[in-house]
């Protein structure tokens, strides 16, 4: 799938003149519009969320009856009462390029922030925890989905309508006994390959932003950028002439 955006890219940049090639260069490579690397995934969240999972240096997983989307949810009750109503924890990444969605639904207003993990380094977190499970959510049309019934229990935690399909969604899932406590991973800083705060974070705090994050202890090289997805200035160049 990779190879096979890259050689679309590619082609398509070979058929435009030399200006639109360096432009479309720049929006492919440019750390600030969000573009993903091929080998990163991305974790939407709010800036406090964030700030203490760099403090703690852990990754929690958290309760998915409190996600927002209730077709999710409701699919995860039946996975677990299917399970001996075992307790199931998830956390959910991007593979997609950051875009105006992702930004509004799953990191919303001047908080928001979205944190762009190593995807080998941190399925390497995970590695030995035979509890969790690490999927790429498949997308089905409703007919699709009809068609696969009884859904399995892998259908019931990776498995969301096609009109979903723009999230390219990956998702952490434990299953097993916690005693009541969130499941809490330790993971290097290392596994982060970048920090992108809010296109809605008001351009006189970046900077005290990008202070505060560096000041966590073995924070101070993470790249930190805020978003330009807004208010991108080579793209309205475009209307100068």
């Amino acid at each position: 799938m990779a190879e096979i955006a890259k050689s679309k890219y590619a082609t398509f940049v070979a058929l435009r003149p030399v200006a639109w090639q360096s432009l479309l260069k720049s929006v492919y490579k440019s750390d600030e519009m969000g573009s993903n690397s091929l080998n990163t995934i991305n974790r939407y969240t709010s800036l406090a969320s964030a700030i203490h999972m760099l403090t703690k240096k852990q990754i929690t997983l958290l309760d998915p009856d409190t996600w927002d989307d209730r077709n999710d949810v409701h699919f995860i009750q039946k996975y677990r009462s299917r399970n001996q109503n075992k307790q199931v924890f998830a956390l959910c990444f991007s593979r997609s390029d950051q875009t105006y969605h992702h930004w509004r639904v799953f990191a919303p207003g001047p908080d928001g922030v979205c944190i762009a993990f190593y995807e080998a380094k941190l399925r390497e977190v995970f590695s030995l925890n035979s509890n969790v499970e690490i999927g790429n959510v498949k997308y089905r049309s409703i007919g699709d989905a009809r068609a696969m019934k009884p859904l399995s229990d892998e259908n019931l935690k990776f498995l969301k309508h096609k009109r979903y399909e723009p999230e390219e969604e990956t998702r952490i899932v434990y299953t097993g006994k916690t005693n009541g406590q969130y499941p809490t991973y330790p993971f290097p800083i290392s596994a982060i390959e970048r920090i992108t705060l809010s296109p809605w974070l008001t351009k006189p705090l970046v900077d005290p932003m990008k202070s505060l994050i560096a000041k966590i202890d073995k924070c101070q090289r993470l790249k930190i950028y805020r978003s330009t997805l807004i208010d991108y200035r080579d793209w309205q160049s475009l209307a100068d002439g």
